[in-house]
């Protein structure tokens, strides 16, 4: 469908607009970030909590943007990249159809600039550091996915070994 067609939802006019793509741009962003191991440093598995609202349900999700821990969300060497996702997910707490006209909040195009600010605010303001410059690994960060951290009840034969794991791409999870 055309970008420039409305949909009609509910009593209100729908349509795809360049804010939509900015906070799809962040959940890239935030998945993104959840992940990224910096090369060298000590693994951190990712927080149980974190995983369950980023790869949840959409009420999860809108948990994790309304107050949840983002900001712990990354690697420790990454700290203040958390910071900037927990400013950019405050801007995602409020939809622009629902804040009175006067509020800059809603006007078209709020969040794609609001975004822009913080980000490149975040740049400059980091320009030279170290975690900016620093190398990604290629392996990603895990949840710790171990039944005892999930809070699950399971009999206390059940482990895959690591060969197991290997043979059906589940080692990384655990590690």
């Amino acid at each position: 469908m055309p970008s420039d067609e409305a949909v009609e939802h509910g009593k209100r006019l729908f349509r795809h607009e360049l804010d939509h793509d900015t906070e799809s741009m962040f959940w890239l962003l935030l998945y993104w970030a959840v992940g990224a191991h910096p090369e060298g440093k000590e693994e951190e598995p990712i927080d149980t909590g974190i995983w369950s609202g980023l790869s949840g349900s959409v009420e999860t999700r809108t948990l994790l943007v309304g107050g949840g821990p983002i900001s712990h969300a990354t690697h420790s060497f990454y700290k203040p990249v958390g910071l900037l996702l927990t400013k950019l997910a405050a801007i995602l707490t409020v939809d622009r159809l629902w804040v009175a006209s006067s509020d800059p909040r809603s006007q078209l195009g709020y969040t794609t600039e609001a975004f822009q600010h913080l980000i490149l605010e975040f740049l400059l303001s980091n320009q030279g550091q170290e975690f900016m410059m620093h190398k990604v690994a290629s392996n990603r960060r895990y949840p710790n996915m171990m039944p005892e951290n999930l809070g699950l009840a399971l009999p206390s034969n059940w482990r895959m070994s690591v060969e197991e794991m290997d043979s059906s791409g589940m080692t990384q999870m655990v590690r």
